[in-house]
Order: structure tokens, then C-alpha cells, then sequence
């Protein structure tokens, strides 16, 4: 009887004993289990901080429409305002200029004073380049267009009669200085700061001028 009672005894304390263990597993497992899951979180907010970043630099539609509305087509090249030279080969799109100057800004340039512009003639195309600081380099900051080789992103040139440019710049403004023919106005397309202004001699364009106005 005496050991009988002992056996059993061996018995209830394995079974508690197995019992614990496997109580003990089994609350150790559940606490493993959001380790994991701020590690997903955080691997998905790095995604989208990264999309974010990437579209932030990626210019918008519409800005890259400024950008093409107000350049000037070289066959298959283009001139943008604004341009810094060292962006755009001006030499390899239009050939050496014929003639170029450089002028310093004196006093009476207000807070420009000391800048420099300097002027690049080409047939038909005159450019006027700007810099606060010669090191840098100069940006496109006026083109005077008289030659008919040159279009405009939609494709408008010297020569083009009124018609075709009302159609195409329907949205144009008209610049009231005193003439009395709409045939002989001129026209100003402009966005912000980035203007081209459209002289109509006869009925035609006779000059284009693209420029940006600087404060």
C-alpha cells in the first residue's frame, strides 16, 4: 500500500511538472509574436517616405510645360529662358556668334549694380544672357527673335499671318499702346515672370521676343 502511494505520487508530480512546461511554452510564445510586427510597420513607413521623397523631385506636368511653352525650337533643339549656359551648348545648337559684347551693370541698376549682360547676335536671334557673378556662368534672360527659322514649342514664327496666330494663342493678350489695326498689335503670352511678346507688322509677325522680367 505504502508503495503504491509512492508511485502515484511520482506520477501526480511528473504530470504536474509537464503540465508547468508546457503552460510555460505556451506563454512564452504569444510574447515572440509582436516583435515582428513593429519591424513590418516600420519597413512600411520607410516605402512611403521614400515614394514621397522620389515624388518630390520628379518635376510636375505642369511645370514642365512652362518649361516648353517658353523656348525656342533650332531645328530639333531647343533654347529655354532662364537657361544657365553651361546647361544649354549654345555654340553647338546656333554656331559661333557673329558678333557678342559683355556690359556691367553701373548704379543706376539699383541692386543689380555690378552684374554683367552680356549680348550674343546670331542671323535672325539676339540673345541677351544675365549673371550676378561672372564665375557662374549666365542664364538665357532675353531672346529677340527676327528670323524665320526659328519657332516657338507650337510652332508659330516670324512670317506667320494673324490669323494662324489667333488660332494658335487664343489666349494671348492683346497690348493697347495705340494702334488701331488688331492687325498690327502686338500680343504678350505670359506665365509668372516668363513672357513672349508678338509684333505684328502688315498682318504678320514681324519680331518675336521672348524675356523674363527680374525684380
Amino acid at each position: 500500500m505504502r508503495e503504491k502511494a509512492i508511485v502515484f505520487l511520482i506520477v501526480y508530480c511528473l504530470t504536474v511538472f509537464t503540465g508547468c512546461s508546457a503552460q510555460g511554452k505556451e506563454e512564452t510564445s504569444p510574447k515572440s509574436t509582436p516583435i515582428s510586427t513593429p519591424a513590418t510597420d516600420t519597413r512600411q513607413d520607410t516605402d512611403e517616405h521614400s515614394e514621397k521623397i522620389e515624388f518630390v523631385q520628379t518635376p510636375s506636368i505642369h511645370e514642365q510645360s512652362i518649361n516648353n511653352e517658353f523656348s525656342l525650337k533650332v531645328g530639333e533643339e531647343y533654347i529655354t529662358l532662364k537657361k544657365w549656359d553651361y546647361e544649354i551648348d549654345i555654340i553647338d545648337i546656333l554656331g559661333k556668334p557673329l558678333h557678342e559684347s559683355e556690359e556691367i551693370l553701373g548704379d543706376s541698376a539699383d541692386t543689380h549694380s555690378g552684374s554683367v549682360i552680356k549680348t550674343q547676335e546670331f542671323e535672325g536671334l539676339v540673345l541677351y544672357l544675365f549673371t550676378p557673378n561672372k564665375d557662374r556662368g549666365f542664364w538665357i534672360m532675353q531672346m529677340e527673335v527676327k528670323g524665320d527659322k526659328y519657332k516657338t514649342y507650337r510652332g508659330v514664327s516670324v512670317g506667320c499671318n494673324y490669323e494662324e496666330f489667333i488660332d494658335i494663342y487664343s489666349e494671348a493678350d492683346m497690348v493697347i499702346d495705340g494702334r488701331a489695326d488688331p492687325t498690327d498689335y502686338a500680343y504678350t503670352f505670359s506665365h509668372n515672370d516668363y513672357y513672349i511678346r508678338f509684333e505684328f507688322k502688315d498682318g504678320v509677325i514681324s519680331e518675336i521676343k521672348y524675356y523674363v522680367e527680374i525684380p
